[in-house]
């Protein structure tokens, strides 16, 4: 009696990968496993597909529809393990096993995929080029190793550094790069997050991957997250540091004016000694925060205790929890000298032209420490304020990356502010990087914030205003708060969720409509 096998086949399309099942010819079945390329009809083309699972049986009414296997590549093969890895990222991400094949199947994933003997987490923490020359030093033997950075820009410079044709190097498509069982995987500023669905970074790749296969796995950033410092002690990760010590000279700017005149003075001296100015500002124009000029005091949501932004009328709707809040006089001191903090970034870049001419200064956005930043002798940030004002728990810790990086290229830091009596500058003053840490955890702590709570967000396609209403009320019973949904480009809708109590996401996403998808 002939054996009857059918195939779980993944097929990869250009905008969309489907899994679908197929009957196995008995001439195939001795050369077919799990990660086998194999050719399949499709309608009426033949494409390629990845087998990912065999069954015996099938139901009664779909087993004479079904389509045999055309043929097999025998020397293309996906890795049990990276099989299993798939398999492990669909059900944590609770997307498909296809969606995650789609996000695979872009780069090199065929080949032998060989374990290694530990999982070790060790952290790199300093500037671009002193994790860039730690790198070197941990590939310099190796004869494999995958290396993930966030920008093709600084992927690319990596190249030309270590030019070695056994490590690879890029971003999120090559995550599923086959190792040997010698290989580290090394990822730099949490990689870069895949833009489809399903919305898992490259960090999160290599995490999983590193502890599914056993390697050493090497944590890149200007300076890490606390949700890895908190954790520490529990993972027993080891951290190679280097914070280096520049001079920060921060400026007060609490008049309308966008640009201080010390600063301008700081500028015209620099444009006489042919320095190399830089002059950082925010990408966007913005107004950040209300804040009281007699008590020099940020005004709060009452519900949820983020800064306010913009007044109308007299009332403040937070950008968080969107609360209303009347608000005509501080509310600390009852003084009615309130000013919003905002900045120009057009207005601030014209004005800094006129004064010393296109041709003696660089002025870029925050998308610079995104690539290789150039030396200067000079640089100069500008709004930069909306860090600290931000309803976004995480700004204030990406802001002091952005200081560590620019510590190493350039020996004077000039900071303008309308909060110069801001805690957070006065610790960067005074080089208290203990202090930065220690007051960011203590406040993490209060407002239950990661790692001292949880935080996801979930990523609504297309109409969704409806559901969105809905799946706020669910993450309110199961104990969550949840932001106003939040639009972005292609039709996305966004919902920020914080909870301070574990979930159990198994039964919070089974009341969660398919267009909604998670990311952590």
């Amino acid at each position: 009696m002939p054996v009857m096998l059918y195939a779980q086949i993944i097929i990869a399309k250009r905008s969309s990968t489907q899994e679908l099942t197929y009957f196995v010819p008995e001439r195939i079945i001795p050369y077919i496993k799990v990660g086998s390329l194999v050719s399949v009809p499709v309608r009426n083309k033949i494409l390629s597909g990845v087998v990912t699972a065999f069954k015996k049986n099938v139901p009664a009414q779909i087993k004479s529809k079904l389509k045999a296997i055309e043929k097999i590549d025998k020397e293309k093969v996906i890795s049990s393990l990276t099989i299993k890895l798939f398999e492990q990222l669909s059900k944590k991400y609770q997307c498909s096993l296809a969606q995650v094949a789609h996000m695979a199947l872009k780069g090199d994933v065929y080949g032998e995929n060989i374990s290694g003997e530990q999982f070790e987490q060790i952290f790199i923490q300093g500037p671009l080029e002193f994790r860039l020359q730690k790198y070197q030093e941990i590939l310099k033997n190796l004869n494999s190793g995958l290396v993930l950075f966030a920008t093709h820009e600084i992927a690319e410079h990596f190249k030309k550094l270590i030019r070695n044709k056994n490590i690879t190097v890029g971003t999120i498509g090559e995550s599923f790069k086959p190792l040997q069982s010698s290989a580290v995987i090394i990822v730099d500023q949490s990689g870069s997050y895949n833009e489809r669905r399903p919305y898992i970074s490259s960090l999160q790749i290599a995490l999983m991957r590193a502890e599914l296969e056993k390697r050493r796995i090497y944590i890149g950033e200007s300076i890490l997250s606390v949700n890895f410092i908190a954790k520490l002690s529990v993972t027993k990760g080891k951290i190679l540091s280097n914070i280096q010590e520049s001079d920060y000279l921060v400026v007060d700017n609490q008049r309308h004016s966008q640009i201080n005149e010390s600063i301008i003075e700081i500028l015209k001296s620099s444009k006489e000694n042919n320095h190399k100015v830089l002059v950082i500002a925010p990408s966007e124009s913005f107004g950040g925060a209300i804040y009281c000029l007699n008590c020099k005091k940020l005004q709060h949501c009452q519900k949820c205790k983020r800064p306010l932004g913009a007044v109308n009328d007299g009332v403040a709707i937070c950008g968080y929890c969107s609360h209303q809040t009347t608000l005509i006089q501080c509310m600390y001191c009852k003084n009615t000298k309130l000013i919003e903090l905002g900045f120009n970034t057009k207005l601030a870049q014209s004005q800094i032209k006129k004064l010393l001419g296109p041709n003696k200064f660089t002025f870029v956005t925050e998308a610079i420490f995104s690539s290789v930043i150039p030396k200067s002798d000079v640089v100069v940030l500008l709004g930069f304020d909306r860090y600290l004002t931000s309803s976004k728990y995480n700004q204030t810790m990406r802001l002091f990356g952005y200081l560590v990086e620019l510590q190493a290229i350039s020996p004077k830091i000039i900071i303008q502010t309308k909060l110069p009596d801001h805690p957070y500058w006065g610790n960067v003053s005074a080089l208290k990087l203990k202090n930065i840490f220690k007051n960011e955890l203590l406040a993490r702590r209060r407002y239950k914030l990661p790692p001292y709570g949880g935080y996801f967000e979930l990523i609504g396609l297309g109409k969704v205003e409806k559901e969105a209403e809905q799946i706020i009320k669910i993450a309110e019973d199961f104990g969550c708060s949840v932001s106003s949904p939040k639009k972005l480009k292609g039709s996305k809708t966004v919902l920020e969720i914080f909870h301070s109590n574990p979930i159990d996401f198994d039964k919070f996403l089974k009341n969660i409509s398919p267009a909604w998808q998670i990311k952590f």
